[in-house]
């Protein structure tokens, strides 16, 4: 019996023990052509349910997390929006642990301060800069916050803009102004890279000393449109996700141009092309430049490689622009609306908004309409499944148990649930060369328990 990677295929031991392995059955993800297919699951939050809970896994809840950031060791940070609260991800193992860091849910505001006496208004962008640091662009505060770890606390500052005072004015601190930031992104040297959403501009900010000095690197506010050129020059059209590549190069989801733009820095200017889509030519085709087309693009990831990962929001999909042009999709389907984990079409999205890549090549996104963080990784390189077989499949004594066989080196995970709602990972195993024994030591305990293996 084959229990794939797709995404975590459930078996339950009740009274009719028969019944256990009637019921494991493969489930064949067959990819489009045009798909590169990758494997999501969610690892936080409860689709649909929405709430402010801290706890682990499915346990946590979010209401309309936007964007998802990741630092230097692998921990997540998440712009829970409705809630007004930035939230952090730490990974125990297999599982995630979702904790408030700053905020407080339902009272929305501007005010700085430690943990939940500082207040945001609809968070939406986050950045990690290469010490810890959280940047937040405040959308409906028209600011730019700063979030320092203090011992086991976060104090929240304003950079820049003055809350409430939506403008487009570059300058100093709170003498600049911004109108609905949107995407962040920050460099090596920490200079802070700002979609100004409604501004249809991009903006930096640089530090110097405690000062903060934002400039306009491209677009013209109040212009909105889709040219190509240097600067100001250049036209967006509802700027949103932005991100940096190692060479310096700025992405951009061009959200209501329905494209994919990138900056190259020529001296001190910028300039600005049209990396994939066609603007104002919605739709979800892959293909090279011009002639792909997305519907909606909101959030943008770079990896080590120079790809551009682009959460495609009225699509429902994640796409993935090469350094080349080429786009192709990772997984979702258009028309489907959902929050089915599973590889390539299989899996389905709710809207989501904000994407992040690690160095490990692993894609997070905040699944908005779904109240969740999913996870995924390409399915190639990932074990197709794994084997649970008898003779020792069932109950013996008071404990239950089944023998497991897959790839060597590989590792998996058994959970157990009492309700098929919370799961606690009760075992972990390497494969190496025979099979691995999972006995319930715990089995006769409980009167009702589901087990589910799955391959972390």
């Amino acid at each position: 019996m084959k229990l794939e990677n797709h995404p975590m295929k459930t078996f339950t031991r009740r009274f009719a023990w028969t019944t256990i392995g009637m019921g494991l059955t493969a489930i064949q993800c067959i990819a489009q052509s045009t798909y590169t297919p990758y494997t999501f699951s969610t690892v936080a939050g409860r689709p649909p349910l929405w709430g402010t809970v801290d706890g682990v896994g499915d346990a946590a809840l979010f209401h309309q997390p936007f964007d998802v950031a990741v630092d230097n060791a692998g921990d997540l940070y998440v712009a829970d929006t409705i809630n007004n609260t930035i939230r952090k991800m730490t990974q125990v193992e297999t599982n995630w642990m979702v904790t408030t860091l700053a905020g407080l849910a339902g009272d929305p505001g501007s005010t700085d301060g430690v943990g939940t006496a500082a207040r945001f208004f609809y968070p939406r962008g986050l950045a990690v800069d290469n010490t810890g640091n959280v940047y937040v662009a405040d959308f409906q505060s028209h600011v730019i916050r700063k979030m320092t770890q203090v011992g086991t606390n976060w104090m929240v500052t304003t950079l820049a803009g003055l809350a409430g005072n939506p403008g487009s004015a570059d300058g100093i601190g709170s003498a600049a102004r911004f109108h609905e930031p949107f995407g962040m992104a920050v460099d090596s040297t920490g200079s802070v890279y700002v979609g100004d959403y409604y501004n249809n501009t991009i903006r930096r900010m640089t530090q110097a000393g405690t000062n903060w000095t934002v400039t306009t690197l491209a677009g013209l506010a109040g212009n909105r449109g889709s040219t190509d050129a240097m600067g100001t020059e250049a036209r967006f059209y509802a700027p949103s996700g932005v991100a940096l590549d190692n060479a310096g190069n700025v992405y951009v989801g061009d959200h209501l141009n329905h494209t994919i733009r990138k900056m190259t820095p020529v001296g001190t200017n910028w300039m600005v092309t049209t990396l994939a889509g066609l603007a104002l030519n919605p739709g979800s085709v892959d293909g090279t430049g011009s002639d792909a087309r997305f519907s909606y693009p909101l959030g943008v990831a770079v990896d080590g490689a120079g790809n551009v990962y682009v959460v495609d929001q009225m699509n429902n999909e994640i796409r993935r622009v090469t350094p080349a042009g080429v786009v192709t999709t990772l997984a979702g389907l258009v028309g489907s609306v959902g929050s089915m984990d599973g590889t390539g079409s299989d899996a389905h999205f709710n809207y989501p908004a904000g994407i992040e890549v690690d160095t490990a090549g692993n894609i997070y996104v905040a699944d908005n309409f779904n109240n969740a963080v999913r996870k995924g990784y390409p399915a190639a390189e990932a074990p197709a499944f794994i084997v649970i077989s008898g003779p020792a499949f069932g109950l013996t004594g008071v404990q239950f148990g089944f023998n497991l066989s897959g790839p060597d080196g590989q590792s998996v995970v058994v959970e157990a649930s009492s309700d098929l709602l919370s799961w606690l990972g009760i075992w972990t195993n390497t494969f190496a060369g025979d099979p691995l024994n999972f006995g319930d030591p715990e089995g006769g305990a409980h009167s009702n328990r589901f087990y589910r293996a799955r391959l972390p």
